[in-house]
């Protein structure tokens, strides 16, 4: 819920870090260097294989007359390209050259624009330590030499970031910290990727509704001659944001307007992200065959980008059209395919890292040799401190890389360690997820004393249509907070079954126990509080249903467990239709008896079942 979908960001990316717009320009004959890359800049977003051509001229051209800032531009415009290409490795390699070029500039306005282009490649090949530390640097220079214009562009890209990071409220504050640095004499147009981008961290924050105003009213500004790309984008972001809020005609409106524009531009990446939106858009609807078409089309067109991040999410809808539409086993290899395009990417990411820790070492070496030549003048002293200086160094070479193997040791077992524990807990709530409470019932499926218990949050819709998502997560978040408090009071495993449902296995084998502790639980359930800005505090309460995990009968095929869920599902329904916050139980009167899910009324009747109920306070 709180994610943002690739495409999404995709759109983010174009407004925070672009300074140009592609549009119609000479063919580069006899152009200057600079005139090259002013090219190069234009096409870089629309169409980034001729801007890729045009940066190697422009860089051809200054190998004879040298100009650190020109070639630092032309080396980003072609850098930048890559990545639209999906040649992320390519790219890196440039930023190398482009941080020799940046410690040539004199001019702190030079410094700055030079290290924001460096932070928005690492940014786009995802390397946020790298985006953090560069962005950081210029605005340090920006507010020290009061570049009050060049301010409100690296505020807006720490919006960005942090937004990017789940941090909406820190985001908006440096959004704002940019709009108040705006003066009536700039250009107004300067505004939109910061209104774009305070509009996208609503999104993320959970706030639809603001979400969609702000967007919106970006569109008029927009629509004009070279701006097709950027309002692609936009038209693409409001469309998933609609239907995110339900409301799927206005989505495809908006998708459709997007793909129109695509069609005329060279970007098959963001178009790939497009027709996965599209393909979701028709799974939501039911529509299978349409999204089998726009699924199909969008798996090519990424494939045709190269871009990893742009085919995993291709991989992912057209997975999941197959499985709407019965076709398992196709959709197999694809999952398979997301898999090792997923581990490929990990372990990327760490090599990358171990290499820019390698770099830094050798960089702050030889400072190091420079302080000490400056410092002593005498060639004897010298001498004997480069003696000296040599052992520390070897040392510290040694203690550093047994410190750095270590480290990255104990690095890779805890990042595996988090991995494992994400893929396991709930986002929202921090309690175990479905796949951990699975793996539990299938270690507790020979356990015949457990309980299984399923437990529903009671008018749940109501409560986000009358106060709001953000007050509906704050319910499920409280409710999680109840029942982890009751599973340590009474060694239970509890964890988030899906929605507002949750699922409790608590060791307990007698009926009337089970019972009187369904009724404890939604006792103290109805006793949870939630403030609100304004009336009185929120209240709410659940329904349960509860069954043994044993005695009860399977058939081929099903899990020991699922029997027992099934009946809890079923008494669960049946607490609601009594009235809601109340439990319902189904429990065989002999041990000889296995309740069956599907005969469970007509066991009932014949005494084989004996049904537990309650409301709170009764």
């Amino acid at each position: 819920m709180r994610g943002m979908p690739s495409a999404a960001w995709f759109a983010a990316l174009a407004f925070a870090f672009s300074t140009v717009v592609a549009e119609p320009g000479p063919d580069g004959e006899h152009l200057s260097p600079e005139e090259l890359t002013n090219e190069c800049e234009r096409f870089e977003h629309g169409d980034p294989a001729r801007a890729i051509d045009l940066a190697l001229r422009a860089e051809a051209a200054l190998v004879s007359e040298p100009d650190p800032a020109i070639l630092h531009r032309a080396l980003g415009c072609r850098a930048w390209a890559l990545t639209s290409k999906g040649r992320t490795a390519e790219a890196r390699a440039l930023l190398e050259p482009m941080k020799g070029l940046s410690e040539q500039l004199l001019e702190p306005s030079d410094q700055v624009t030079a290290l924001r282009r460096m932070a928005a490649i690492y940014h786009r090949i995802g390397d946020v330590s790298s985006t953090t530390d560069f962005l950081g640097r210029a605005l340090r220079i920006a507010e020290r030499h009061d570049l009050r214009t060049l301010r409100i562009g690296l505020l807006a890209n720490m919006g960005v970031l942090h937004s990017e990071g789940g941090q909406h409220d820190l985001a908006k504050q440096y959004y704002y910290r940019a709009l108040e640095l705006w003066e009536p004499g700039d250009d107004p147009g300067q505004q939109l990727p910061i209104r774009y981008n305070l509009g996208l961290t609503y999104r993320g924050a959970g706030n639809l509704d603001s979400a969609s105003e702000v967007l919106g009213g970006l569109i008029d500004s927009l629509e004009e001659p070279g701006m097709e790309v950027r309002l692609a984008s936009l038209l693409l972001t409001l469309g998933i944001i609609e239907q995110q809020r339900g409301e799927l005609d206005a989505a495809e409106a908006y998708f459709s307007r997007s793909a129109m524009l695509h069609e005329e531009l060279a970007n098959p990446s963001e178009y790939s992200s497009l027709l996965s939106s599209q393909a979701g858009l028709y799974l939501a609807r039911g529509q299978v065959d349409q999204a089998l078409e726009r699924s199909e089309q969008a798996l090519k067109m990424a494939r045709k980008s190269d871009h990893q991040f742009t085919i995993r999410d291709a991989l992912r809808i057209r997975s999941n059209a197959l499985v709407a539409a019965g076709r398992h086993a196709e959709a197999i290899p694809l999952e398979r395919e997301r898999a090792e395009l997923t581990e490929q990417y990990l372990r990327d990411q760490q090599r990358s890292r171990l290499n820019e820790l390698e770099a830094e070492l050798g960089v702050a070496l030889r400072e190091r040799e420079l302080v000490a030549l400056r410092r002593d003048r005498d060639l004897q002293r010298v001498e004997l401190e480069r003696q000296v200086q040599r052992q520390q160094i070897g040392m510290v070479l040694v203690i550093g890389f047994v410190v750095l193997v270590l480290g990255l040791v104990l690095w890779q077992r805890g990042h595996n360690r988090h991995l494992h524990r994400l893929s396991r807990t709930d986002l929202l709530t921090g309690l175990p997820n479905r796949r951990r409470m699975t793996e539990w019932l299938g270690q507790a499926d020979k356990d015949g004393r457990i309980t299984v218990m399923l437990l529903d949050l009671d008018h749940f819709k109501q409560i986000n249509d009358n106060y709001g998502h953000d007050l509906g997560d704050r319910a499920l978040i409280a409710l999680a907070g109840c029942l982890r408090r009751f599973a340590l009071e009474h060694a239970a495993q509890a964890g988030r079954w899906g929605g507002e449902e949750f699922l409790l296995l608590i060791r307990v084998s007698e009926a009337d126990k089970a019972a009187k502790l369904a009724g404890v639980l939604l006792e103290q359930i109805a006793g949870v509080e939630i403030a609100r800005a304004s009336g009185p505090p929120l209240q709410f309460t659940a329904s349960l249903g509860f069954s043994p995990l044993k005695s009860t009968k399977r058939h081929s095929g099903q899990e020991l467990w699922e029997p027992a869920l099934l009946i809890a599902d079923q008494m669960m329904y049946r607490a609601k239709h009594a009235g809601r916050s109340r439990y319902c139980g189904a429990w065989p009167t002999s041990p000889d008896v296995a309740l069956h899910p599907r005969r469970l009324e007509e066991q009932v009747r014949m005494g084989e079942c004996r049904v537990l109920d309650g409301a709170v306070g009764g």
